[in-house]
């Protein structure tokens, strides 16, 4: 299984969605989509 990258973007963690794509296998716009349900 692949390790995702935890960065810090402006004193926030942060991973790289295309990376969190690829481990679910989902198309990186489809998880984009279900992300922004929980940010509005």
């Amino acid at each position: 299984m692949h390790e995702l990258t935890v960065f810090n973007f402006n004193d926030v963690d942060v991973v790289n969605s295309r990376d969190v794509a690829r481990m679910v296998e989902r198309p990186h716009n489809d998880l984009m989509k279900s992300i922004r349900v929980y940010a509005d």
